[in-house]
């Protein structure tokens, strides 16, 4: 599951974790809360500036800007199962999305 907010992209080790599960194809649904926002043109013609230092880190597991726009490219894309969650879905709509994706059930909004 790939839990998007406003920063999760942004972080080096949120953004590795992600591009490791597609490199090995790992089955993935992706939440976006209200707060995340697609990343632009822009932002993704420059990574460099949209993620936080210490992205060094990246390299050393092998992980490219190049690898990292492919990645945000998937993540964005639309051919993922995908479940909008609101900003503060209160606890019992997280417990039966967690539920729901516990048991391999496509996700509903």
């Amino acid at each position: 599951m790939v839990y998007l907010t406003q920063q999760t992209l942004s972080r080096p080790w949120c953004a590795g974790e992600i591009c490791t599960a597609r490199r090995n194809s790992v089955k993935t649904v992706v939440v976006k809360t209200g707060s995340f926002v697609d990343l632009s043109t822009d932002q993704l013609a420059n990574l460099e500036l949209y993620v936080a230092q210490p992205y060094e880190c990246l390299a050393h597991h092998n992980i490219s800007f190049a690898d990292l726009r492919d990645t945000f490219v998937w993540i964005q894309g639309g051919s993922l199962p995908t479940v909008d969650l609101p900003n503060d879905p209160g606890r019992q709509k997280f417990i039966q999305l967690a539920g729901r994706l516990k048991v391999g059930l496509a996700p509903k909004s």
